[in-house]
Parts: structure tokens; C-alpha cells; sequence
């Protein structure tokens, strides 16, 4: 398993050329940076993380038309989501940024977990549960690391929302749809539990 040095050091390399390594793609931002950023912040990669997690269309309000893809969701626990995280890409102006602040607060809602975060990679903005806002932005991935690990570290967040089914979702829609959806005895109505 990678030391926290040797993550650091990858995020300083995107910092150092976000033009050559990161462009205007936020996938690129969302591993390259999110996701590295996670890590080092002592989240397991593969235990704890969860990439692109799928929200049921009726988990938002009003319902959506469409399941929605949420950049991460990270856990405690084998079921207890305690982080929303949503990524735009390294070069994003205020206009976006404002739609992101927005997408992250309708995914938040879907998904009430008592943290939630909106990056760019240099650029974190912070919400907890009582909607506090801490913004930070730093290009030097130690430095943002040492800034983002007494709120998002894994030592130091609190347990969570606990919900198995919105992690068995987020990861495999299909199967917890199945799994989800049972015929009822009064007129062959179908249930989703």
C-alpha cells in the first residue's frame, strides 16, 4: 500500500502541471486529486470510497427523471455513509463552481450524510450537517492535506448515515434494484422497499 508521502507527492505533480496532467476533464480532477486526496487522508481506497455511486431518481425531490451519479461517497463503515463529494475540473470559473454548489446540495439532500464537499482540487469547500461552510484552497498538496485532515480525515469523522441500501445502490443499481423491488399480493402492484 502507497505511504501518505508518496501520495502527497502525487498530488503535488498534478499541482505542479494541472494544464498537462489534469485539462478541463473533471474525471481527471476526481482521481488525480479527489480521490488521491481521500486516500491520504486515510480513507482505504477500495473499502471506504466509492466512485461515481449512483442515486435512485426517487431519492430526489421533486423526483428526478434519471438516477444520478454522485463522484463519491465515503464510509465509516460497512454501511454508514458519512461523506457526499462532488468535483468539477482543476480550471473552474465562479458561474460553474455556483452549479456545482448547487448539484452537491440537491445530491446532499438525496443523501444526508453529515459531511459533504465541492472541489476543484485546489479549491474545497466543506459543508457539515448544521451547514457550515469552510472553504479552503490551496495549490501544495501537503498543505492541503494538513488543511483538509481535521475535517476530513478518517480519524475525524464522526460515524454517519446508516443505510446499507444507499452504498449497495450507489455501487450496483441493477442488483439493488432487484433486490429492492418485490410484487405485492394486492393487484400484482410492485413495491420498492
Amino acid at each position: 500500500m502507497m505511504n501518505q508521502i508518496s501520495l502527497v507527492s502525487l498530488l503535488n505533480r498534478a499541482f505542479e502541471a494541472p494544464e498537462e496532467v489534469l485539462g478541463t476533464g473533471e474525471r481527471n480532477a476526481e482521481i488525480k486529486i479527489g480521490f488521491l486526496a481521500l486516500w491520504a487522508l486515510g480513507w482505504h481506497p477500495i473499502d471506504d470510497i466509492a466512485l461515481g455511486a449512483q442515486i435512485p431518481r426517487n431519492s430526489f425531490e421533486p423526483v428526478a427523471g434519471a438516477a444520478n451519479a454522485v463522484d463519491f461517497l465515503v464510509r465509516t463503515g460497512s454501511s454508514t455513509i458519512c461523506i457526499v463529494g462532488e468535483v468539477k475540473h482543476w480550471h473552474t470559473k465562479e458561474p460553474a463552481w455556483q452549479k456545482g454548489l448547487t448539484q452537491l446540495r440537491r445530491y446532499r439532500n438525496a443523501i444526508p450524510a453529515p459531511l459533504a464537499f465541492l472541489t476543484t482540487g485546489k479549491r474545497w469547500l466543506i459543508i457539515n450537517d448544521a451547514g457550515c461552510e469552510n472553504l479552503i484552497e490551496e495549490p501544495d498538496g501537503a498543505n492541503l492535506i494538513e488543511k483538509l485532515a481535521p475535517i476530513l480525515g478518517k480519524a475525524n469523522v464522526l460515524e454517519g448515515l446508516n443505510d446499507r441500501s444507499i452504498w449497495d445502490y450507489g455501487i450496483n443499481p441493477s442488483r439493488s434494484s432487484r433486490k429492492a423491488t418485490q410484487r405485492s399480493p394486492i393487484a400484482g402492484r410492485v413495491l420498492l422497499g
